[in-house]
């Protein structure tokens, strides 16, 4: 109940303080969805190519894809790796590129030519931990194979997950060329339906 004269107001319930924070700045919302591309037509892009052994590294060719090659040179050990994503709020993340391989057994091209991803890496690529990642390949010389694989659970959480092609060979004998191109990364902080579908154009 509340008295009233004809100046004032007495009412009597507790008075109670409404506090305004002015000139804050909204909270920036958390990013869900994260895509990545390069599709290797004019250069490296992010990549950084680490030659650690023989007399040839990863580079563009024809403006169309990232091609490496250890005929006549020996022993090669090539690496070319992704900038690092951060994976720390991530619920799944997905990898997609195509690829194409020719000369030396093709039985031997999946012992030559890897995908690799680390979450350790910084700038040596010998010091870091590196899990291979299955791929298939193509069915012959210069056909290119459209892949997609998951990036494996474990890594899902990391603050620093990096993605390498591998190339090694120990001698000219069976060194095949490789050439990728369209790489696609995402990664989501929900999980991924077992009825997506990654489409990458030829």
């Amino acid at each position: 109940s509340s008295v009233y004269n004809s100046d004032y107001r007495y009412s009597d319930h507790d008075p109670y303080i409404v506090g305004l924070k002015l000139n804050a700045e909204p909270e920036e919302e958390e990013v869900c969805d994260f895509s990545y591309s390069e599709a290797f037509n004019q250069t490296l892009g992010e990549f950084q190519a680490y030659d650690m052994k023989g007399g040839n590294d990863w580079y563009i060719k024809d403006n169309s894809y990232a091609y490496i090659n250890g005929y006549s040179t020996g022993a090669n050990d090539d690496w070319l790796v992704s900038p690092s994503f951060d994976l720390s709020n991530k619920l799944s993340a997905n990898i997609a590129f195509s690829h194409a391989n020719a000369y030396g057994s093709s039985s031997l091209w999946k012992t030559h030519c890897k995908l690799k991803i680390s979450s350790d890496f910084k700038t040596d690529v010998q010091s870091a931990t590196w899990e291979d990642i299955e791929i298939p390949f193509g069915s012959g010389n210069w056909n290119f194979r459209n892949v997609s694989v998951k990036v494996p659970a474990k890594y899902l959480g990391k603050e620093n997950v990096s993605l390498a092609f591998h190339y090694n060979v120990t001698s000219t004998n069976d060194a095949p060329a490789w050439e990728v191109k369209n790489f696609v990364f995402t990664s989501s902080c929900e999980e991924e339906s077992s009825d997506i579908e990654y489409v990458i154009s030829p």
